[in-house]
């Protein structure tokens, strides 16, 4: 009889346990620490260029950010783009869309000061990545991060131009010359420029730029 009594008032207990468990209005969070960083994509950006008269201008939106690929670097907090973006790309300005593993809150850190948090990362906000940028991707509790080391990488200039001014430091032919046009046929280059006898011609091995010979025109 005092078993049949002692399971009887377990299970009136359970009961009113779990009923009560039912009825709280108390919600239960788990916080983790695993943070990362999952995505990082650029949007539409904007170049300048120059007009038909010589002046500077900004083209709005006139590179599509996404088309280049930035690779996240998990073991070593790495985010670089391998293809450079196009000269002219205003990196100053650059709006940028990072995703976080669990959602976890993204903090940029200051331009100068790495150790200093600048602002909430929002995907609505330009960024400056004239100069390498750190991140931190935070756990839901704030009690842990990882940091980022994020590289855009630019063109610094047009493809079809030449240092024509450092070759002509090492080259008297050129550097006697004004007006410069360049042509590529096969293997070779050749230089058109203008000097006090006239018109000249200058022609080099495309992986030789260091011997040029005079073409006789």
């Amino acid at each position: 009889m005092k078993r049949k009594f002692f399971a009887f008032i377990a299970l009136i207990t359970a009961t009113l346990s779990l009923s009560s468990c039912l009825s709280s209005d108390e919600t239960t969070v788990e916080y983790t620490h695993d943070t990362a960083i999952t995505a990082f994509s650029l949007g539409s950006l904007d170049r300048y260029t120059k007009t038909k008269a010589g002046k500077d201008t900004l083209l709005k939106a006139n590179v599509t950010g996404s088309d280049y690929k930035f690779y996240i670097d998990q073991a070593q907090r790495l985010i670089y783009n391998v293809d450079s973006l196009p000269c002219g790309v205003r990196d100053t300005a650059i709006l940028a869309t990072i995703s976080s593993k669990n959602s976890s809150p993204i903090l940029l850190m200051d331009i100068n000061k790495t150790d200093s948090v600048a602002a909430y990362y929002s995907s609505s906000d330009s960024i400056n990545f004239s100069k390498p940028r750190f991140i931190r991707v935070y756990s839901s509790d704030y009690s842990a991060y990882a940091q980022y080391k994020v590289t855009v990488n630019v063109h610094k200039e047009l493809p079809y131009e030449f240092k024509w001014h450092e070759l002509a430091q090492n080259n008297s032919q050129l550097a006697a010359f004004s007006d410069l046009k360049a042509v590529a046929c096969g293997d070779d280059i050749y230089v058109f420029g203008k000097t006090a006898a006239g018109t000249e011609v200058l022609k080099s091995a495309i992986n030789d730029g260091s011997a040029w010979s005079s073409i006789t025109m």
